[in-house]
């Protein structure tokens, strides 16, 4: 057993995060996914690296080595997500 294994367990996670009920100011605590990193292997080391990231319009694109595609937000809430990145909602 190696202490640089992936831990692989699927973590459900929202388009919007919603903060209100651990914040005092409930009209700034709405957040938007605009990218998520993918990693695809069992160590963190080694592997191949994805990403989603969308445009203010929420559409989402996946970048792949040098292939750019249009995604769509299933593809993008996955189990092989291993960073995610949230932007405000004003």
């Amino acid at each position: 057993y190696s202490t640089k294994t992936k831990i692989s367990d699927f973590v459900q996670f929202p388009e919007i995060l919603d903060m209100s009920r651990y914040v005092r100011d409930s009209n700034s605590s709405k957040y938007r996914l605009y990218g998520v990193i993918e990693h695809y292997g069992h160590d963190p080391h080694e592997g191949h690296y994805m990403a989603y990231i969308s445009d203010h319009n929420g559409n989402f694109s996946k970048a792949d080595d040098s292939v750019v595609r249009s995604a769509s937000l299933q593809e993008v809430l996955n189990s092989q997500a291993y960073m995610l990145f949230y932007v405000k909602v004003e």
